[in-house]
């Protein structure tokens, strides 16, 4: 269904006409929401988001079309990294964090923010659950959740 059909169906059931320009931001939070709630297949990356690190800090925000579960890392010579379950994990091997490394060789992520381990003057390559693209026009259709 595309954003004008979704609108149509809100508008068979909510009866008060000055509410159908919030009907985009309930359709797209909807979305949002089945996203973060349930692994949809088509947000799961299938080519990877690269992310520059540098030896100078070990904290960095996550990409902007992170939504969840990091599921497979790579440094820059697409050697394995060992995805941590928390930042907790990356504290236990270096709490004031100034160990540098020719590689990355483990990460970890906290809501909007992935920690590397050692510093190291790398590229890293992410694979993770993308964000939906939200709706903006009523040709749009949903293409994160199957039909």
């Amino acid at each position: 269904m595309n954003l004008e059909e979704l609108m149509a169906e809100i508008g068979t059931v909510v009866r008060d006409d000055s509410l159908a320009e919030k009907f985009p931001g309930w359709i797209n939070n909807a979305i949002s929401e089945l996203a973060a709630d349930f692994d949809l297949p088509a947000l799961r990356l299938i080519e990877p988001v690269s992310l520059e690190v540098t030896e100078n800090i070990w904290l960095y925000d996550v990409p902007d079309s992170y939504q969840k579960h990091l599921f497979r890392a790579r440094n820059g010579g697409y050697g394995r990294v060992q995805i941590t379950r928390d930042l907790d994990d990356l504290h236990r091997k270096d709490i004031a964090h100034t160990q540098v490394g020719e590689k990355v060789t483990s990460v970890g992520v906290r809501d909007r923010k992935i920690g590397v381990f050692p510093k190291a003057n790398d590229t890293l390559y992410l694979w993770f659950y993308e964000k939906p693209t939200p709706l903006r026009s009523p040709e749009h259709k949903v293409t994160c959740i199957p039909e």
